[in-house]
């Protein structure tokens, strides 16, 4: 796999900026982009399988429907937590082994689910409530799964420290939350031209929704754990090289 480029290893930025991370973000992915989406496409095949068999009418009970929507609320975390030491290590210079990736973020799997679970039925409860706390709940815990993987935090534990790294930037984030919303639909709407030829064929809408939702899970799980390193950086006076000390 290709190696960060010396600049990620020596600049670093003395204060947060959404733009910035977000360039930041679009380089660590597209040196990798690849690897990261091979990673998320195994991750998100349950899903593809689920859809598949949807459109052939073959998963008619219940019980499915609920197997279905609760693996496709925790892929994305999934995803996420099996590229985190992937972009520490191209954020540090350092060649991308994505099985060891792999290999690490599946020894935090059970924290990294119970994180996710936590944050879902959070934001689940905010968005009934009256819509702005879910959101609020949502941006607090941004930064949630990076701290699970790397802090090696417990679920509650991730949270509040999430909470902690995000405060007085969650404008920022709503920004960033919006940005990749907009970027889906356009992603989306270009897909549906596409498929165009094939309005009536199931088949074809299942696997372009299976390379959106891997692409979208993919940059998202970057985008996380670069706005992770950028406000410790920027919050701590740390460099990337403390961060990731902790995985040496």
């Amino acid at each position: 796999m290709s190696s960060g480029s010396e600049e990620a290893v020596y600049w670093q930025p003395m204060e947060f900026h959404i733009g910035r991370t977000l360039r930041r973000t679009f380089d660590v992915f597209t040196r990798n982009a690849l690897a990261y989406c091979l990673t998320c496409a195994l991750v998100q095949l349950p899903n593809l399988y689920f859809d598949f068999a949807l459109t052939q009418h073959a998963l008619q009970a219940l019980p499915f429907a609920y197997v279905y929507l609760f693996y496709s609320s925790i892929a994305g975390a999934l995803c996420t937590a099996l590229i985190v030491f992937a972009a520490f290590q191209d954020l540090r210079g350092r060649p991308v082994d994505m099985a060891e990736s792999v290999s690490r973020g599946l020894r935090r799997l059970v924290p990294v689910l119970l994180t996710s679970l936590c944050v879902g039925i959070g934001v689940f409860l905010g968005l009934i409530v009256f819509t702005i706390p879910g959101i609020i709940f949502l941006l607090m815990t941004y930064c949630a799964l990076p701290v699970c993987v790397v802090e090696g935090q417990d679920p509650f534990s991730s949270i509040t420290r999430s909470a902690q790294l995000t405060k007085n930037h969650r404008w920022g984030l709503f920004g960033v939350t919006v940005i990749i919303f907009v970027v889906n639909l356009i992603l989306g709407f270009a897909i549906a031209r596409l498929a165009f030829p094939y309005a009536y064929n199931a088949t074809m809408h299942a696997l372009l929704d299976y390379f959106q939702s891997v692409v979208v899970s993919a940059f998202s799980a970057v985008m996380s754990v670069i706005i992770y390193n950028d406000l410790r950086v920027a919050r701590e006076g740390v460099d990337v090289e403390e961060i990731a000390a902790v995985f040496d």
